[in-house]
Parts: C-alpha cells; sequence; structure tokens
C-alpha cells in the first residue's frame, strides 16, 4: 500500500488516474498503524515509512544502492525510489514480521470501520458526474466525509 502527503496534486492527479476517474483518500498514522493481519500464527501489524528518494545516474548505480541498503533489513528495498518520483512524497505500509502466504492468496487487510479509517475524499478534478455521484453515494452510505471534486483546474481572482 502507498501513501502522499501531497494533496490535491496535479501531478499525482495525472500520472494516477484512468480517464480522469481516480479519488484521494484522506486518513492518519494511526488509523493505519491500528490495521493489523491475522494469520495463522500471530497477528500481524501494519507499519508505514517514508519513501527515500536517491539521484541515480545509471541502473546499476541504483541496483547496487539497492543492495547496499538491503544488506541490513530487506523492507528497506521497498524505502528508496529515484529522485523523479520525488514529487509523490510518499510513504509505503507494510506488514511487521514474517507472514506466510500462498501465492495465490491476496493478503487481506481488513477495516473495521471504513468511516473511521477515511477522513475524507476528494474526485479528480476532470471526473464525470456520473463517476462523482457515485462516489458521493458510497461516501454518504459509508458515513465519510466527501469533498466533492478538486477545483486545481479553476481560476481564482
Amino acid at each position: 500500500m502507498c501513501f502522499s502527503e501531497a494533496i490535491d496534486s496535479l501531478a499525482m492527479w495525472s500520472i494516477y488516474s484512468n480517464n480522469s476517474k481516480a479519488i484521494m483518500l484522506e486518513t492518519t498514522d494511526e488509523e493505519i498503524f491500528s490495521l493489523t493481519v491475522k494469520g495463522e500464527l500471530l497477528e500481524k501489524h501494519v507499519g508505514i515509512f517514508p519513501v527515500r528518494y536517491i539521484e541515480m545516474l545509471t541502473l546499476e548505480e541504483e541496483i547496487k544502492a539497492v543492495f547496499d541498503i538491503a544488506s541490513l533489513n530487506t523492507t528497506n528495498i521497498f524505502k528508496c525510489k529515484r529522485a523523479a518520483f520525488s514529487h509523490e512524497e510518499e510513504w509505503r505500509a507494510f506488514v511487521v514480521g514474517k507472514i506466510d502466504l500462498k501465492i495465490e492468496q491476496p493478503l487481506k487487510v481488513p477495516i473495521a470501520d471504513i468511516s473511521k479509517f477515511i477522513i475524507n475524499v476528494l474526485v479528480h478534478p476532470s471526473a464525470p458526474d456520473w463517476y462523482v455521484n457515485t462516489v458521493k453515494e458510497f461516501c454518504l452510505i459509508n458515513k465519510i466525509a466527501f469533498q466533492g471534486k478538486s477545483r486545481i483546474f479553476e481560476l481564482v481572482f
């Protein structure tokens, strides 16, 4: 799972939407840390860490940096990304500890109360009305704050 500190970012709307159909969810660190995965042996918790953006000139340098970092902790492989992506201000969530997974089964992280986990929802600035209305209806049913469409494209005088 990935999260971002970039709020209502044109770059994020452009890169991570599909035909202007995307939403931005707001949550808190506390809500993410409260997530647990119940495995066969133990209950595992979800952790979160900021992505470190590094300048790399070649693929060889990038691979070397990842392996240097990974020598101490295997989760470090997921902690860095090329500096070209620094506009994302990304954080990544992960399950703390070893979990035995079968490849054909997805990892499920249950959210007990979605209205508590999601603080509010913002819709892509160019989303079609039917999409905005669908997201709005979902938010109403689940008692989640709905901010409507992003106003990032609007001129303010």
